[in-house]
Parts: C-alpha cells; structure tokens; sequence
C-alpha cells in the first residue's frame, strides 16, 4: 500500500476482502501442503502451476481481476512457476514451429547448437536439447497437450530433495483436490497437491529414486485426455525445466510505472515537461538551498557516503559477509558462542554458520531442539553471566515464541539492575518477506523490535553493512536485534578492501547516503534500500535526481542524517515493505515533521506494504509488497506537491 495515494488506485478499487476472496479462491495452482515438518510452526511450502494449454485460458478469467494489470495472467504464473505447457499446433500454423521460447506454450527454437536459451519471467535458462531427448529425438510439440510438473521448493534457498512416494499411478485420473505425491527434503516432508483435473501420464522420477533431485527438474507430465495417455511412453524430459518455487521478488518493470493510473496523471500534466528538461523549478523554502542542487561541502554532516568503488575492490554476498564476520569475532573473543536450531551440524538453516561447527566445537555452536523460548532464556542468562551469545531464529516468525525473554529479559534487566547487570546479546535471523511462505513467515517486525527502549535495532542492505553491523553487534554490550533478508543472502556486493579488516566496524546509529541527490529524499532499509536505488536510476532519466539514504540502524536510528536531507531535497519518500499503521516509516514521518517542516515543498510520503496478513499465491504476493514502480510515481507525485 502506499499511504498518501501513490498505489491508491489499487486500495480504492481492491479492498482488503477482495484480495483475501482472490487468496482463497485461486484456482490454477498446484500446491504443496505441508504434512509434516521438524518444526513446529505451520509452514505453508511453495505452489505452482500445473495446468494445461486449454485449460489455462479457462482459468485465467476464472482468477483475472476487473484490472487486466492488478493480477498475472495464467500463463505469466506459468513462466514464474517454471511449468512448461506444450500444445500441438495445427497442420496450417506449423510455420510457427520451433519460433520463440519453451515456456507458457512455446517452443524453443531449432538449430544445429547443442544448446539453447530462454527466457523463464526474466531469468535466463540454459537447457540441452537432449532436455527432451529420445530415440527418435522428439520433441514436445510431437505430444499431445500436456504440463511438465517440476521439483518444488521449499524456500529459496533449497536445492535438492526427493520423492518419498507417489500417491497415484501412472494413467490414473487426477482430480483437483487430488494428492499426487509425497515430496521429502532434509527439513520437511509435504504433500504435492493437484487443483486441475486430467491424468497423470508419465512418472519421470519414480519414488525413492534420489534424494537430490534439483530444484526445478520435471518430476512428471500430464495430459488433459486419458487416450493421451500411451503416447507419453517414450517422454523423457532429463533437464531442469524451471523454478517451480515461488520465488518472486516482488519486482515489476519500471517501464510499467507508466502505464499505472497514478503515473498516467501525472505524466499529462505540464510540468512534467520541466522534469523531462531538468528544470525543477519549486516553491522552496529551505533556506541556503540552491534550486540546481548545488549544496555545502559538509551539508551531509559527516554522514557515511557511498563512493565509486574501484573496478578490483573484492566482492562478497551477504551470507558470506555474515558467515565471516561471526568467525572473525568467535576467534576474537572466546566469550563468543552461536545457539539456536541447526547452527551446527547442518551449518544453519541458511547456511549462515558454514563451518563453523567443524571448526569452533559443540561447545560454542550449539544446536538445540525446536524450543525458542528455552534456548532465548538460556541465551539471556548465559549473556547475565558475561558471555556474549548470538542466537539465531529460524526467521523472526518464530522469535514471537520467545519474545517475552527479547523485551522482558534481555531488553530491561539493565534498567531492572541499576545497571548493574548487562545482557550483551545478539539475536539474528531473516526477517520480513521472503517468498510463497505464506502470511504465518512473512512478517516484517522492524517496527515491533524499534519500540522497544533498551534493544538496538540493526537491518542491514548489502555485504559491507553486513560485515561490519555484524562486528559491531557482538561487541556491543547491549542486547541487539539483527534483522536480516533472506533474499539478500545470496546477493553479492562490491565492498570497500578496509571492510575485510578483522577489526572493521560500522558506528551503530548511523545511516548511509548510498547515492547523493537534490530532488527528493528515499529513506529505506534492508531489501527496499536496492529497490530505492533502481528507482533513483529510473527517475534520473527524467532529470530528477533523488538522494537514496541506507538507515542501516532503526534503533536508535539517524535522525540527524535524515533531517539533513530532507533540508536539502524538500521532498521525503519513505520506503519499507512492513504494514502502513504503525511502522517504521511513521516514526520517521514524524521525526521529519518535527525537524525540517519548515523546509519541506510537500508532504511526507511513505511506500509500504498493504494492510494485510501476506497472500500465499504468487501474484498476489507480488501485489501486496512494494516495488520500484510504486517508488517512482510517488516520487513523481510528491515532486509536484505545494507548488
């Protein structure tokens, strides 16, 4: 949702009902249930398409919205969802035969290369031609209408796992509602529900064959008709069809910031003529500010800069950047131990303790059972004692089960004591949306944890926050929540050499200025700080230049570094994917209001989350998180507030 209009068209003309009403009666999805899992927690697991070519059109206007832009199309979900759907094509269209791509109904291309490349919603995937090969090396259009149903995944960062069992048996009549199979990896075992009606004509792994089978490899074919059946005999299909997890990010094409109605308005408004030109002119009232953005040498008051980075600086993803810092600081500091489920033995449910077990002991990396309110209150005493532990939650999702030891042990005892006892504590963990997780674990609780007086708040964007936030949270002796993005983890950053500096460390309580502007001011967190900066990269073509401001800490936040900016641009946009009531982007709201009202050109404005518990489909998941589209038409309302 974005407060003050912005997505509003969307809010006025799609209530909350309407989207949970879409939520529940989707109807072309196959999905993955969750039988059983290690953990205590629901976990509703991944969905994909499996629907034919004809019955996808069908489908589509069963699922399709009164706006043609609001949801995906049948066949888009198709593409996310890596099913390829193959149709026979008529004797008078076989000009056509083998143009454009494999996926949504398409064919590859032939040629004489022994590979070939298509594009899956963006992604590019390379496949052999032996993908469909046989004796007779035939290829899909020579088979009657059929999906290829692949592996599914659990989360994004699952890669392999196996079918513990089929349900059904080859030419049986698959109904919706109907359960397929049994998929098992090393943290779950589901049940691979059907929601469409045909038969399943070919099993491609049979049952217990493997236990690591990748993401995205066709498990099986079905077909709409039941004499299709024996024509799948000689079907084989060995490569990886596509991504059958949910893993949308959530991004749209800027481009299509233009055809939104709010971006529409204001595109036919004269003054946007001014922007195309780079003439900005506005009604200010900040004092000293130039209108061409011409500024003091200390106006970002010593506030950290991003800069060019020279072209051989290292580069090293966010999980990598965690996974040293935790090592560098366990051999810095012997008081140091990591606690939680999986940390040791299974190297962390995300990979973010690798070798750490091996090389630290059981005694420092502990694993402990599904417990988070146990192991946080023997984390919390053991921190009242003078160790320095860092727990690690699941996902913040089940950090609710502990959060009585967060806010009523860790967080007060130095007050509680006189501050005589000290909790020098670190709890970390993934926070916020990830993907096809479902509303239970994609909760963004940065506004929760900011309230809390005595917790420092930490959200970091890329590798070099990572590192450094890490570093400094350990050493801290206060209790620190870390809020991580399990989309990020495996994003790899340009760092400056200094951050890999056993001693490097970021000054907690201050903000970033990832790129410097003079029109309006993005202040953004964690994941929404990337997607701040693709939008300054698309409003730069029409000659506004917006300044993108990384907060990097939330409590205490850098009040000052914002105020700042917004002083220099007079125009605020703030950007964070949690609920609009209440959130992070409120408290800062406020804060600028308080600050630099007498400078600002317009009012305050906020992209956010929709006010709802997060949809499980794809397409509506997408819907309810923001994107660099909706920052781009605020920022373009916004540029025309008050003049």
């Amino acid at each position: 949702m974005i407060s003050r209009g912005g997505r509003r068209q969307f809010v006025e003309s799609t209530t909350s009902q309407q989207i949970l009403a879409r939520f529940f009666s989707s109807q072309n999805q196959t999905s993955v249930r969750n039988l059983h899992h290690h953990h205590h927690h629901h976990h509703p697991l991944v969905v994909f398409s499996s629907s034919s070519s004809s019955s996808s059109s069908s489908n589509s206007a069963r699922c399709s919205p009164s706006s043609s832009s609001s949801l995906l199309s049948s066949q888009k979900r198709q593409q996310r969802r890596g099913v390829v759907t193959t149709t026979t094509k008529e004797k008078k269209n076989d000009s056509h035969h083998g143009g454009d791509d494999a996926i949504g109904g398409k064919i590859p291309k032939k040629n004489s290369s022994s590979s070939s490349v298509f594009q899956n919603d963006n992604k590019t995937i390379a496949r052999s031609n032996r993908g469909f090969a046989a004796a007779a090396a035939k290829s899909p259009e020579d088979y009657p209408p059929h999906s290829v149903i692949p592996f599914p995944s659990l989360s994004p960062t699952m890669t392999q796992g196996g079918v513990a069992s089929w349900a059904v048996s080859e030419g049986a009549k698959i109904n919706a509602g109907d359960i397929l199979a049994e998929i098992q990896t090393d943290k779950a075992t589901m049940e691979m529900e059907c929601m469409d009606d045909g038969y399943l004509a070919k099993i491609l792994v049979p049952a217990g064959e493997a236990d690591d089978i990748p993401i995205g490899r066709a498990i099986a074919v079905t077909c709409e008709n039941e004499e299709d059946v024996g024509k799948f005999a000689d079907y084989v299909a060995e490569d990886t069809v596509g991504n059958a997890s949910v893993l949308d990010s959530g991004e749209t094409s800027l481009a299509s910031a233009a055809d939104e109605p709010a971006a529409k308005a204001i595109l036919e408004r004269p003054e946007y003529e001014a922007i195309k030109k780079g003439d900005l002119t506005r009604n200010s009232r900040a004092a000293g500010r130039d209108l061409d953005g011409s500024k003091d040498e200390d106006l970002n008051g010593g506030t950290a800069t991003a800069s060019k980075l020279p072209a051989d600086s290292p580069s090293m993803t966010v999980r990598d950047a965690l996974n040293s810092a935790l090592s560098e600081e366990m051999t810095r500091d012997e008081k140091v131990f990591i606690i939680g489920e999986e940390v040791g033995e299974y190297q962390g449910a995300y990979k973010i303790t690798k070798g750490l077990h091996q090389k630290f002991g059981a005694e420092r990396v502990r694993d402990t059972p599904i417990t988070e309110a146990g192991f946080t209150g023997i984390a919390c005493g053991a921190a009242f004692m003078g160790l320095k532990p860092v727990v690690e939650f699941m996902t913040f999702n089940f950090a609710l089960q502990s959060i009585d030891h967060i806010v009523n042990s860790a967080a007060k005892t130095l007050y509680m004591s006189a501050g005589t006892i000290s909790c020098p504590i670190v709890f970390r963990g993934p926070n916020g949306a990830a993907a096809g997780v479902g509303a239970q674990h994609s909760q963004c609780f940065a506004a929760w944890y900011m309230s809390i007086p005595g917790l420092k708040v930490l959200a970091p964007y890329d590798a070099e926050d990572a590192r450094g936030l890490m570093k400094a949270a350990i050493r801290d002796p206060d209790p620190v929540v870390f809020l991580e993005n399990e989309l990020l983890y495996g994003e790899s950053f340009q760092l400056p050499k200094e951050a890999l500096d056993e001693d490097f460390t970021i000054e907690i309580g201050k903000a970033k200025i990832m790129r410097e502007g003079s029109d309006v001011t993005f202040v953004a967190f964690s994941k929404m700080v990337g997607y701040c900066l693709k939008a300054a990269e698309e409003l730069e073509k029409d000659g506004v230049n917006a300044e993108v401001i990384n907060l990097r800490s939330l409590r205490p936040f850098d009040r000052e570094a914002v105020a700042r900016s917004a002083k220099k641009t007079g125009r605020v946009v703030i950007v964070e994917e949690g609920w609009p009531q209440c959130g992070v982007g409120s408290e800062i709201a406020a804060c600028v209001n308080e600050d630099a009202f007498d400078y600002l050109d317009a009012p305050v404005e906020r992209v956010t989350g929709v006010d709802i518990p997060m949809p499980y489909a794809a397409n509506l998941e997408a819907m309810a998180l923001p994107k660099p589209a909706d920052i781009v038409s605020v920022a373009k309302r916004t540029l025309f507030r008050g003049d």
